[in-house]
């Protein structure tokens, strides 16, 4: 290169060589665009993804009957069975050895969530309750009565207790952490309340040979958790006869995509080490393809959302098989 051009190059300022980057590529499509009408073709810009209605469609809002039916089902408060063998400070000293993700209330004592957010017997899970529970509701003819459930990932078996008081004949749960198994029979133990198993598994092991199949299927705060959220969502719809209820955190992005971090959770929780946080287009798109014929969005209920459903942090989706 010449003394001079090169002279000339290092004259020019940054905003100067994008300029004729611009320019040079504009004059580019130009000629592609001429090219293309004298071979008579035709050049057409891609337009940009947007979120399409077939991804999913958005779920009517629940009736006030079913809300109002749904609201007085719900109970986070239990007397101890009198068939409970249990002595009072072996009671405590049981309550006390785990971690409670959740707030309860047993024989008029005080459970409080260990984990900050979930604190309060009428706080978060109580408005998740009401988020979740009237939309499903709102397909099963404002009961579950009849029903058999599972409830994957399920804790301590909050959302399980929930299902039988809704009038599910049935319901099994199954969580990855033994711990968590073990809290959630010391709570069937402490109440006596029947017609609910637990036992320890992954979602990746699922299976109708060795699980059975369930009208109704809960999803609810593991799908983000997952490494490999397909492999689970295959045999979710493997296990499912109707209706699967999806909560999740998901990331505000239009494209169906994931975001891959560390799984972060407590020490009592099982982790999977490897987190995969989905997109809502992402949710729509891995339930259609494991094989749901219809994905629904949850809207936000008209009472006061917890803060990251209201800001679109976290969602909720039925799938219809």
């Amino acid at each position: 290169m010449a003394e001079s051009s090169r002279v000339r190059l290092q004259a020019l300022s940054r905003s100067d060589v994008a300029v004729a980057v611009w320019r040079g590529r504009s004059r580019l499509k130009f000629l592609a665009r001429r090219l293309s009408r004298l071979s008579g073709l035709e050049i057409r810009r891609r337009p940009k993804r947007k979120e399409r209605a077939a991804d999913y469609s958005m779920l009517e809002p629940a009736s006030a009957e079913i809300v109002k039916q749904a609201e007085s089902r719900f109970s986070v408060s239990f007397p101890i069975s009198p068939h409970c063998s249990l002595a009072p400070a072996e009671i405590k000293e049981r309550l006390d050895s785990f971690y409670w993700h959740y707030p309860f209330e047993f024989g008029g004592r005080l459970v409080e969530a260990d984990w900050e957010p979930g604190r309060g017997l009428y706080g978060r899970h109580y408005h998740r309750y009401l988020h979740i529970i009237p939309a499903l509701l709102s397909m099963t003819d404002g009961s579950l009565t009849g029903k058999s459930v599972l409830d994957v990932g399920c804790n301590c078996g909050f959302w399980s207790l929930q299902a039988r008081r809704l009038g599910a004949e049935s319901v099994l749960g199954v969580e990855g952490s033994q711990e968590n198994v073990d809290q959630a029979k010391f709570i069937l133990e402490l109440t006596g309340i029947d017609g609910i198993r637990f036992e320890q598994g992954s979602a990746y092991e699922l299976s109708r040979e060795r699980h059975g199949e369930f009208d109704v299927v809960f999803y609810l705060g593991l799908l983000y958790h997952l490494e490999h959220p397909v492999l689970a969502l295959e045999r979710l719809f493997e296990t499912t006869t109707e209706l699967a209820v999806v909560d999740t955190t998901v990331i505000p992005d239009s494209r169906a995509l994931c975001r891959v971090q560390t799984d972060v959770v407590h020490e009592q929780n099982y982790s999977n080490r490897l987190a995969m946080i989905p997109s809502r287009a992402a949710v729509a798109a891995m339930l259609r393809h494991v094989g749901f014929r219809t994905v629904m969005l949850v809207p936000n209920a008209p009472a006061t959302p917890p803060p990251d459903y209201e800001s679109g942090r976290r969602a909720t989706f039925v799938a219809q098989k």
